[in-house]
Formats: C-alpha cells, structure tokens, sequence
C-alpha cells in the first residue's frame, strides 16, 4: 500500500521515548508510529479483541491438570463461592 507523507507534533518526551523505542528495535520512526496508529485503529474498530480471542485459542491445549475448560471454571467459581461466603 502506498504511503502519504503526514506531519505530526510531538511532545518533547514522546519523542525521546519514541527514539529510544526505534534505537532498540533497529527501525525507523515511520514504522514505530505507523505499527501504533494500526493498533489504535484496531482497537477502536474492535478488531483487536477477536485477534487477541484467536491467539488465546489452545493456550492451555497441552495441560494435562485440566480435564475440560467447563469443569475447570466450575470448579474455580466454587472455591471463589467458598471464600466469598467465609469472609
């Protein structure tokens, strides 16, 4: 996609740390704020929640302590019933 020029103004320390950001990671300024203005976008439109939903999937596929995700939330939800209910 091709790309437009666009000034922008920073505060003095947004732009200290915006710099320090680039030295560490090795890219341009360009590239930090425009990954930035993409995940403000994202998160506005409500993308990022299904996209973080998608990257959970099978987080906890390999536990074997865990026989089921419904038993296992049961299981929690009454020792929080328990405690709430001893004070």
């Amino acid at each position: 996609m091709a790309s437009v020029r666009t000034q922008i103004y920073l505060e003095e320390e947004q732009r200290r740390q915006l710099r320090r950001v680039c030295a560490a990671r090795g890219t341009s300024m360009a590239e930090v704020v425009r990954e930035a203005v993409s995940e403000f976008l994202a998160h506005r439109s409500g993308e990022a929640l299904p996209a973080a939903w998608q990257r959970a999937a099978g987080l906890w596929a390999d536990r074997d302590d865990i026989e089921d995700g419904v038993t296992y939330t049961r299981e929690l939800r009454e020792q929080w019933e328990a405690r709430r209910l001893r004070g």
